[in-house]
């Protein structure tokens, strides 16, 4: 809505940046919505490979729409369309929010973490080393300092971490 009220707004020409720094930030935050939605659906699904870049496709896919729309109809045309979407967006937010369980909103990180390193048997320095990955977000060499072991051990450790996750990836350990 914003990349179509602004030109309606700040129709004069003096306004030429500021309507593209609005256009920038509307699809910064586009972008992200998306690819946040689609992220959550991926960890969610048996198919997260499918839907982690679905949010980038339809990103894409509705910027070209509008795109078009922007040239090929009227002003008030484009903005009903963005009314409309925007109507569904909230929708499936509504939806997304009433859809999640107590069990997930009350369960704490350590005990979503407690129950990850349960149910893949992780060791004690795989423990240590999933945590500093999932929860602090360290890197390979802080890990190494902190834990006072060689970055090609801790390599060894993420190696047994992703066998037993069946993942390849920090962002797979993620989802």
């Amino acid at each position: 809505m914003i990349a179509v009220f602004a030109p309606i707004l700040l129709a004069d020409q003096k306004f030429l940046y500021l309507n593209m720094g609005l256009m920038y930030l509307y699809l910064s935050f586009l972008v992200m919505y998306f690819n946040v939605t689609f992220f959550e659906i991926a960890g969610k699904s048996d198919n997260p490979e499918f839907y982690a870049p679905l949010g980038r496709i339809i990103d894409t896919v509705t910027s070209i729409l509008f795109s078009y729309f922007a040239v090929s109809m009227n002003t008030y045309a484009v903005l009903a369309v963005h009314l409309a979407l925007l109507v569904i967006a909230w929708s499936i937010q509504i939806w997304k929010v009433q859809g999640t369980s107590a069990e997930a909103v009350s369960m704490s990180d350590d005990q979503t973490m407690e129950k990850f390193i349960q149910s893949f048997s992780l060791t004690e320095r795989e423990q240590d080393i999933a945590r500093r990955i999932l929860v602090k977000s360290e890197s390979i060499k802080e890990m190494s300092l902190q834990l006072f072991i060689s970055e090609r051990v801790i390599y060894r450790h993420l190696n047994r971490i992703n066998e037993k996750t069946g993942t390849d990836s920090r962002m797979g350990l993620l989802l």
